[in-house]
């Protein structure tokens, strides 16, 4: 099957299962009423976000954000004052972060497509946040490409993936992990698709159904393939321990404070570009 069939066939899987936004579940089983309230749920439960997102530097500045969930970082980039850009698969997020830009009556752009195909121009953006997205796209270096092609020379871009070494993959897929894992050691870090159960693990929908497609890729991994596309990695590092199985009797802020980042579940990333660097790749190619 051809790249561009299976990128369809990808994209068609992931606009019917993100439909249903990121963060759904959490919505509806802590039984929020507003926005407003999970927004400062979401925050206090991932407060390593503010570590990686720069809002602070975003007024003004043309900032594009790919994967929309419920909107929770939409909103932030927002109130930042940021020009901002909204990107993603499936309609009903594009349709939830429409709704909180005319809430706040604040103009911006927000378009359903992939971001194999990105449909702004070359150079366009002075950020790119992308959290929790490409590596369910089933093409994360194009992805990462694309994200490249629109990002500014000295733009910034940061992005989560899941953790190929997390303490979840050595508990519930140990030979998978374990092959992977020497396989970083010794030929070259790689990315691994996860297989249903693993997938389910991370991302389901109200069906119980799991993501389309998931990669997994280890810190050294991710570095090298990002070494390839940016300039500058400036941020590699591991956050996130789940409430389920794992230390259960050990408060959330204890274990973000001390496993997280050894083994967390996801690896956030922040790249800076330059000139040289931006268009290197492409002259290879």
């Amino acid at each position: 099957m051809s790249t561009s069939k299976v990128s369809s066939t990808i994209n068609s899987s992931n606009e019917e299962f993100w439909d249903e936004p990121c963060g759904f579940n959490a919505y509806t089983e802590l039984g929020f009423n507003s926005s407003s309230d999970f927004d400062e749920w979401y925050f206090n439960y991932y407060p390593y976000l503010f570590d990686f997102i720069p809002f602070d530097s975003f007024q003004g500045k043309n900032v594009l954000e790919v994967g929309l969930g419920f909107g929770s970082v939409s909103q932030k980039i927002i109130e930042c004052g940021a020009d901002y850009h909204g990107l993603d698969i499936a309609q009903n997020p594009v349709s939830i972060v429409k709704e909180r830009l005319k809430n706040l009556d604040k103009k911006g752009s927000v378009r359903q497509g992939s971001v194999l195909e990105c449909p702004w121009s070359d150079s366009y953006f002075d950020f790119v946040v992308s959290i929790g997205c490409l590596h369910h796209t089933g093409d994360f270096i194009a992805a990462l490409k694309e994200v490249n092609r629109v990002l500014k020379v000295r733009g910034t871009a940061v992005i989560m993936v899941y953790n190929a070494f997390s303490y979840r993959q050595w508990f519930t897929s140990p030979f998978s992990t374990i092959f992977q894992f020497f396989n970083d050691i010794y030929k070259d870090p790689s990315l691994r698709k996860g297989e249903e159960k693993e997938r389910l693990l991370y991302d389901s929908n109200k069906k119980q159904e799991a993501a389309p497609c998931t990669q997994f890729v280890g810190k050294r991994g991710l570095i090298k393939t990002l070494k390839t596309y940016f300039s500058k990695v400036t941020v590699v590092r591991s956050e996130n321990v789940g409430d389920s199985f794992f230390l259960r009797w050990l408060p959330r802020h204890k274990k973000l404070k001390y496993f997280g980042p050894i083994f967390g579940l996801d690896l956030y990333a922040v790249m800076k570009n330059d000139f040289l660097c931006k268009f290197s790749w492409i002259i290879k190619v």
